[in-house]
């Protein structure tokens, strides 16, 4: 069966790598990828689709398979070509066989398609998938949904990918309706959602013990008028920290802070706490 030429790799944009689609193939068919003519061993997955490949890239590629191979066998059992029926969808078992195969890698382009083949890799004992799937989900566009990035990287222990999915949490507001619903999808551990709360409150109860810190913010400290004898009340500072406060408890990221930026909407404050605001914003803690 003809393949059409595939398209070029890049790493930098990987979701709009195009991939062949086998969801028109009839039952039996050969993979087209897959079809080496001699190869020595056929897996077919469960919609009945073959994957012709060889022995020696499995047993480099799985511990698995590697095993298997190893048993010994008797006459009657050694055939030209061994057939290998397995659960995986064609779908999973063609994106896992690329990854071992030295071809172009799939495009992983949701995070349902990512768990199948890790669970698969894990199966079959290969790291090399499993080592695939740990770099490229933390990058767009899987990264974007970053909570069940979390749940998922909590799930396969891998604490520096629960680390950049949990800062990547903090542009979105936990106990927004959405967000709730996604969390109660993922299975996420009470424990392990909890992380995440207390990261997002740590930050929003820390920038506002700071801005209200007269030692940092000369703006907190109430002066009396000279004159007239009436206290000072900063009104565009209270007006400033309360913005802050309110987009703290929705995005506890906070927004990306420049110098000018500060002076321009607070005029109560200074360059020195202009630059006292951005570094505050910055030393706050980033993930879990």
């Amino acid at each position: 069966m003809a393949t059409s030429t595939p398209p070029e790799f890049d790493m930098d944009n990987r979701s709009e790598i195009s991939e062949p689609s086998v969801s028109h193939l009839p039952e039996g068919s050969i993979h087209p990828i897959f079809s080496s003519p001699d190869a020595d061993i056929v897996l077919v997955s469960k919609d009945n689709i073959q994957f012709r490949i060889h022995s020696y890239v499995l047993r480099t590629a799985s511990g698995w398979f590697r095993d298997m191979f190893s048993l010994p066998q008797s006459q009657s059992d050694v055939q030209e070509k061994t057939v290998l029926p397995v659960l995986e969808s064609s779908e999973v078992l063609a994106d896992l066989l690329r990854m071992i195969s030295g071809l172009e890698l799939p495009c992983l382009s949701t995070l349902d398609q990512v768990e199948s083949i890790y669970d698969a890799a894990e199966k079959y004992d290969m790291q090399g998938p499993i080592s695939i799937i740990r770099r490229l989900i933390v990058h767009p566009p899987l990264i974007d949904r970053p909570l069940r990035v979390y749940a998922l990287a909590c799930k396969w222990d891998w604490t520096e990918e629960a680390k950049v999915a949990s800062t990547k949490t903090l542009e979105m507001d936990l106990f927004d309706e959405k967000a709730l619903e996604e969390v109660q999808g993922t299975g996420l551990m009470a424990r392990e959602f909890t992380r995440l709360l207390t990261l997002h409150r740590t930050r929003r109860d820390t920038l506002r013990a700071k801005l209200e810190d007269a030692g940092i913010f000369s703006a907190n400290a109430v002066h009396a008028c000279g004159h007239c004898g009436v206290a000072n009340s900063h009104y565009a500072w209270q007006l400033y920290k309360s913005l802050r406060h309110t987009e703290m408890e929705k995005k506890p990221y906070g927004e990306k802070l420049t110098v000018d930026d500060i002076l321009q909407r607070v005029g109560t404050v200074d360059v020195f706490e202009a630059r006292q605001m951005k570094r505050i914003v910055e030393e706050l803690p980033k993930s879990i």
